[in-house]
């Protein structure tokens, strides 16, 4: 089996380290490797190329597999999530939902600087649960309804006034759909 242990990446390109272990407890003493997307890896005797490094998980395919067809982009009035230029643009602490075709909902809960990073929290309907990103950067690619998105920009904004402050900015994540 292998294992993805940890994921590097410099906002232009990401590298995961794979261990090779035949349970979880041996993880620690396993054979490490350092992938990139298209790298090919050998593991118990069958061939993959490395599709794509999210910062939650290594998506390998068989070698010589057709690359699968990304999802379709919404469109129409009633799209979600909805697109403006094509990105998914995020607001600090303003969710974005639909409720019907799967409930679920996206929150921006803050930005930080230095690097720039976000913490997104995703609710999903029952069948797919959730997930939390903490520390997304740009570059990064994530999973939310149902589809794969890259972290395309963060924006800090201007929190730091005084309600009502004519400065405020909300901070954003921008978000492209991958494929």
């Amino acid at each position: 089996m292998v294992w993805y242990t940890e994921a590097r990446s410099d906002g232009r390109s990401r590298q995961a380290v794979l261990v090779e272990a035949a349970t979880p407890a041996d993880r620690r003493d396993g054979r490490r490797r350092t992938v990139a997307p298209r790298s090919e890896l050998t593991v118990d005797g069958r061939r993959y190329t490395v599709r794509q490094v999210c910062a939650y998980r290594v998506v390998l395919t068989p070698r010589d597999a057709p690359v699968p067809t990304p999802a379709p982009v919404p469109s129409g009035e009633n799209a979600w999530p909805p697109l403006a230029g094509g990105r998914w643009r995020l607001r600090w602490h303003a969710p974005q939902a639909r409720y019907t075709g799967g409930n679920e909902s996206v929150v921006l809960y803050d930005v930080h600087d230095g690097p720039k990073r976000a913490h997104i929290g995703v609710t999903a309907n029952k069948r797919d649960g959730g997930a939390l990103y903490d520390d997304a950067r740009i570059g990064d690619t994530l999973e939310i309804a149902g589809r794969l998105w890259r972290v395309a920009g963060i924006g800090l904004g201007k929190t730091d006034v005084g309600e009502g402050d004519r400065e405020f900015r909300a901070g954003y994540v921008d978000l492209r759909p991958v494929g």
